[in-house]
């Protein structure tokens, strides 16, 4: 059986969305546990007992893992992966080359990561929510014949080129994978005046689109760009506030034009 990476790519966190280990998953498997009393043989078990270190417990028939995730008092997060079976080499080379770790330590069970980048109180909150509400999704679900990483489904590559998915945390936002990078694509809001905070920026909700809030003048057309979570986010200056850019609607792929192009040829042809 292949080990399951679980250390989570901080950098890129997982607050654009949340994946299960099988799409299979169940309400009627959330009670699965990882002891011999409660575990059902061939299911996911995913028991998370503390949100602040968080502490996840995750059992795949014979195979136990422990992973605690720690915020330290400079901000750095801290991960410890803990296996009861022998981490076999690729595994540890996987974390030794991944480029969100600043460094990594492998020994014969367990895995210490300390990852590059730091966090906030409030940020590494939302984190440890989000991964419980992860964990919750996948107890009960089939253990996949061909283990896959959790965090590929979050990193923006040529995979996910043009893949789009909601960001959980505000409501009517969605984010595309666009030239290795998440970017909006859509920031609409409900009712003006509602705002939202994503670490330290204040969203506010204005003519039914998401705004950023900040104490800073700027003059029209002005443009900046600022990293929500995992999406860099471009915002232009409007009527002395910065609304947040998305791909226009207008753009299309050097493919989807050349197939225009020949449908237009071929209509004025006949």
């Amino acid at each position: 059986m292949k080990f399951w990476k679980l250390g989570i790519a901080l950098s890129l966190t997982a607050a654009f969305g949340l994946t299960a280990c099988d799409e299979s998953s169940s309400a009627e498997g959330s009670n699965i546990g990882v002891d011999d009393a409660t575990y059902e043989k061939g299911k996911v078990a995913c028991v998370v007992s503390s949100n602040s270190p968080y502490v996840q417990e995750m059992r795949m028939n014979d195979l136990r893992i422990k992973t605690t995730i720690t915020l330290g008092n400079d901000g750095k997060v801290t991960e410890e992966i803990e296996h009861n079976q022998v981490i076999p080499q690729d595994t540890c080379d996987h974390y030794n080359l991944d480029p969100v770790y600043e460094s990594v330590t492998c020994t014969d069970k367990k895995i210490t990561a300390v990852n590059v980048g730091t966090m906030k109180a409030a940020e590494f909150e939302a984190l440890a929510n989000y991964l419980a509400q992860a964990c919750e999704k996948s107890n009960g679900s089939n253990i996949p014949e061909a283990v896959k990483d959790p965090t590929d489904e979050l990193l923006c590559n040529a995979d996910n080129e043009g893949k789009e998915q909601a960001f959980a945390a505000v409501p009517g936002v969605s984010v595309v994978c666009k030239s290795g990078k998440w970017v909006p694509s859509k920031v609409e809001c409900a009712t003006d005046g509602d705002s939202k905070t994503i670490g330290e920026f204040k969203l506010t909700c204005k003519d039914k689109k998401w705004t950023l809030e900040t104490a800073e003048a700027c003059t029209n057309d002005e443009k900046k760009t600022v990293t929500l979570a995992i999406a860099e986010v471009s915002a232009t200056c409007v009527d002395g506030t910065w609304q947040i850019d998305t791909p226009k609607a207008e753009e299309k792929t050097e493919a989807e034009g050349e197939s225009a192009t020949t449908e237009g040829e071929g209509a004025a042809a006949e």
